[in-house]
């Protein structure tokens, strides 16, 4: 990440003193909960909320082609196949990668913002997000499902 994000961004110089940022543990829950496209838009709120539009564009990219990707392989691996996978693999998997890469790459600045009195984003609004993505993707299967 550049440094000047870093720098420039203070708690006295911005206007989005009333904004939250999303901790680790919670794109992981709405990651754990979702799948990877609401994990990869917390991780895109984030940068947005830091002024990186390019890396935040680039996280909702990956968050869409990521349940197309798992429609895709859905309907691509044999049935025989698909019963001997654990079915929460995907989830883990994703659930994993999410919560590191906040951990280990926006938490260089999320530490920075907490500092400066901004907060986290509450529990509450991760579990509404979730639930609101969930019901959006439980209607995506079945119009997939209806058309194949």
């Amino acid at each position: 990440m550049p440094t000047h994000f870093l720098n420039e961004m203070t708690f006295e110089n911005t206007d989005m003193q009333h904004e939250r940022f999303y901790s680790p543990s919670q794109v992981a829950l709405g990651t754990l909960i979702a799948g990877p496209v609401l994990g990869c838009w917390f991780i895109s709120r984030n940068y947005q909320l830091i002024g990186d539009k390019l890396r935040a564009k680039r996280f909702l990219i990956l968050g869409f082609c990521s349940i197309l990707m798992i429609t895709f392989l859905i309907f691509w691996i044999p049935e025989d196949s698909q019963d001997r996978l654990p079915n929460f693999l995907i989830s883990v998997i994703s659930t994993v990668f999410t919560y590191g890469y906040v951990k280990h790459i926006q938490c260089k600045f999320l530490q920075k913002f907490y500092e400066q009195g901004y907060r986290k984003q509450t529990y509450l609004r991760c579990i509404i997000y979730s639930i609101c993505a969930l019901i959006l993707l439980f209607i995506y299967g079945v119009l997939i499902v209806s058309v194949h």
